[in-house]
């Protein structure tokens, strides 16, 4: 396997475009992630929104009826 990786190495260091390749890859690994874990973090506030948007709801039922 470090035969792979020696190989790949000495390709990558006499083309540029291998490595503009890797960085642009480890970037869009980067953004794809930070967008789960802040999509993660919004489904689980969703509930706890919903629960006071219903909370609202009933307040204000009770301010028109008394």
């Amino acid at each position: 396997m470090s035969e792979f990786f020696e190989a790949f190495n000495a390709y990558a260091m006499t083309h540029a475009e291998v490595i503009n390749l890797m960085h642009t890859l480890f970037w869009v690994k980067w953004w794809i992630l930070l967008l789960i874990v802040f999509w993660f973090c919004y489904k689980m506030q969703q509930p706890v929104a919903e629960k006071k948007r219903e909370e609202r709801k009933e307040a204000r039922k009770r301010r028109f009826i008394a």
